[in-house]
C-alpha cells in the first residue's frame, strides 16, 4: 500500500494532488473524519476504551473507512480498510475522562505515530474536541472545540492546564514533562 507523499501543510491539503476529488478536498477529508469519529467517539465513551479507524482511497479513488477498532485504555492499533490503495488520515478517540490523563490534547506518540506515516490524523477527546495534526509539519489544530462531538459526561475541565488551539510536536512535547 503506497503511503501519501504528497501532504502539505494543512492550508493546501490535498487541493490538487487527487484529481477524484473536488475543490475542496480538504473539507470532503474533514467532513467525512467527522463523522466516523461521531460513531468511534460513542463507541470509546461506551466502553471506556480508544477506538480508532483509517480513512483511505480505494482504486477509484473514493474516500472509505476501515472498521472501528475497540483498542485500550490509551492506545489503539486500527486496520488498514479492504480495498484501500492509498492511506489518508489516522482516526482515533482518547475514550473517557480520567483526571491522570491530559486526554484533551493529542499526545507526543499520536503526533509521531501520524509524522512517521506522513499522514493526517484525527483524535476525539473525551470533552468532545477533535484535533487535526499534520503528520508532515508535525503540527496540530482544534478543528472544533469543546462539546463539538459528544462527550463524557463526567469529563471535568478543571483537571488539567487551559487547552491551546493549536500545536506543535515541541510544545507536547513540553506539555508532557509536567
Amino acid at each position: 500500500m503506497r503511503m501519501s507523499s504528497f501532504l502539505l501543510p494543512l492550508g493546501a491539503i490535498l487541493c490538487s494532488a487527487l484529481p477524484a476529488f473536488a475543490e475542496p478536498a480538504e473539507q470532503t477529508i474533514l467532513n467525512r473524519a467527522m463523522a466516523e469519529l461521531e460513531v468511534l467517539q460513542e463507541l470509546s465513551l461506551a466502553a471506556g476504551r480508544e477506538y480508532c479507524s483509517i480513512l483511505a482511497l480505494d482504486e477509484d479513488g473514493r474516500l472509505i473507512a476501515s472498521k472501528p477498532r475497540r483498542g485500550w485504555r490509551s492506545s489503539c492499533r486500527p486496520r488498514d480498510p479492504r480495498g484501500a490503495v492509498e492511506i489518508i488520515a489516522s482516526l482515533h478517540t482518547h475514550g473517557t475522562h480520567h483526571p491522570d490523563y491530559d486526554s484533551e490534547m493529542p499526545s507526543t506518540n499520536d503526533m509521531l505515530g501520524d509524522m512517521e506515516e506522513g499522514i493526517l490524523g484525527f483524535v476525539a477527546t473525551p470533552g468532545g474536541r477533535v484535533w487535526m495534526l499534520d503528520g508532515i509539519t508535525g503540527t496540530g489544530r482544534q478543528v472544533c472545540g469543546r462539546a463539538c462531538v459528544i462527550s463524557d459526561p463526567d469529563y471535568d475541565p478543571a483537571d488539567h492546564d487551559p487547552i491551546p488551539k493549536r500545536v506543535t510536536l515541541d510544545t507536547l512535547y513540553a506539555r508532557e514533562e509536567f
